[in-house]
């Protein structure tokens, strides 16, 4: 199939600036103010009257895994307590690297996102 339109589109695209300046990126932030919170940065958020989290969620270090995201969207809905342990994706670990021991022996094909639940008399 024969793409006539991309020509012109390039033609489009290639005619504008796709960069911005410094002070255009200073602009930008001077708007957007500062960032006060960002849960994906948090490694425990504990709501109301909890004390100690009653939930480990196992997820990605970059935030990029979409079950991961998920998962802490509906933490964060719900209100429940819980810590963040990080675990790499397999296709960003380098030769050699390995998951958490403790991990694996949860989940054993390493796969991302794991939650564990606290149980009465503590541990999890």
């Amino acid at each position: 199939e024969e793409m006539w339109w991309w020509p012109r589109v390039w033609g489009l695209l290639g005619s504008r600036r796709w960069s911005a300046s410094s002070s255009e990126w200073a602009s930008v932030r001077e708007r957007a103010g500062d960032v006060e919170f960002r849960v994906v940065e948090q490694r425990e958020r504990l709501f109301d009257e909890d004390t100690a989290p009653r939930v480990v969620l196992w997820r990605d270090p970059s935030a990029w895994c979409p079950f991961c995201s998920m998962t802490l969207m509906l933490l964060e809905t719900m209100r429940l307590s819980y810590t963040v342990k990080l675990i790499p994706l397999r296709g960003y670990m380098r030769p050699g690297d390995e998951k958490d021991p403790e991990y694996l022996a949860m989940v054993p094909d390493g796969i991302v996102p794991g939650l564990q639940h606290a149980v009465d008399g503590g541990g999890f």
